[in-house]
């Protein structure tokens, strides 16, 4: 069956006739539900509409549907081999802030990146990596137990279902994007990015100005300077004399990140005072203009790059 075409048109019909602000899903009845199948769409989706639910179903009372702006995921029947599917909080558990730093380290150093790693060659045990990203050695063998558990890491810490995780990634952060705060200069005329330099290691530009930085910027373009903070927005705008005001009238937005140590540590695998290009695709995917057009571009980016292809 041609599984990827009939998905193709489901997409077009339902982005023809959904209202702005719904959470659009295309069912497709198959022969039999299996993992292959279940894979396959859900690599298609991610790849061409991220922004769109997706389901199969057969005739034999097997359904996966997925809905990443819900943080939805059920299952019911098929093949007893496909993987258990995970639920919304216990994906949300997978993606915590030390478990992003070590996932980063991993992507990366099988060449997901503009920079190389500074310590040689990739960890291929708990630890190795535990020397590589500065944590304790328990933390480090709690991570890839949790990880090769899910089925995305094998005993030599390789990712596996590359595709799969990005996706489960993406969609954590599009259901709960980072707290944003809207700020503008004190002085008119001020140079936005003067800002960034006064702050030193305190801030980095992501987001849209991330991608530009790093020149992964895909047909998308965001007036706003875009800045991760350590401290107090607050506290940050004081110091930089800014002053926090609505979104139409703004120069910059303050993201205070739910996981710091992730974004500020893997910065190292960006460009100077810019977030990696990772968290560049995370920070995007919750925006209205194109920003799940933006994600999906880093994504393949991201993908592209590995080494295991």
């Amino acid at each position: 069956m041609d599984l990827r075409g009939r998905l193709a048109e489901g997409i077009l019909e339902l982005r023809s006739r959904s209202a702005p602000d719904t959470s659009p899903v295309v069912i497709i009845e198959v022969p039999r539900l299996g993992p292959k199948l279940q894979a396959e769409a859900r690599a298609f989706m991610a790849r061409l509409a991220p922004d769109v639910g997706w389901g199969l179903v057969d005739r034999h009372g097997g359904a996966h549907v997925e809905v990443s702006a819900l943080g939805l995921r059920f299952r019911r029947g098929g093949d007893a081999s496909a993987p258990k599917p995970t639920t919304a909080r216990e994906t949300t558990q997978l993606f915590t802030d030390l478990n992003r730093w070590l996932l980063k380290i991993l992507l990366y150093a099988d060449g997901g990146s503009p920079a190389s790693s500074e310590d040689g060659d990739r960890p291929t045990n708990a630890n190795q990596l535990q020397a590589v990203a500065h944590v304790s050695r328990a933390k480090a063998y709690r991570f890839a137990k949790t990880f090769q558990a899910a089925g995305y890491l094998d005993e030599r810490l390789r990712l596996r279902r590359v595709p799969d995780l990005l996706a489960e990634w993406l969609s954590v952060d599009r259901s709960r994007p980072d707290p944003r705060w809207f700020a503008r200069s004190l002085f008119p005329g001020e140079e936005p990015l003067a800002v960034l330099d006064a702050a030193g290691p305190t801030a980095l530009a992501g987001g849209f100005e991330a991608c530009r930085r790093l020149d992964l910027l895909h047909r998308s373009a965001v007036g706003v300077v875009e800045l991760h903070i350590r401290e107090e927005p607050t506290q940050f705008a004081d110091r930089h004399d800014l002053e926090l005001c609505g979104r139409d009238a703004a120069a910059f937005v303050l993201i205070r990140p739910r996981h710091p140590e992730s974004v500020f540590r893997a910065a190292r695998f960006g460009a100077d005072q810019t977030v990696d290009p990772w968290q560049a695709a995370l920070d995007v995917v919750a925006h209205p203009a194109r920003g799940a057009e933006q994600a999906a571009f880093l994504r393949d980016w991201m993908l592209a790059r590995r080494s295991d292809g």
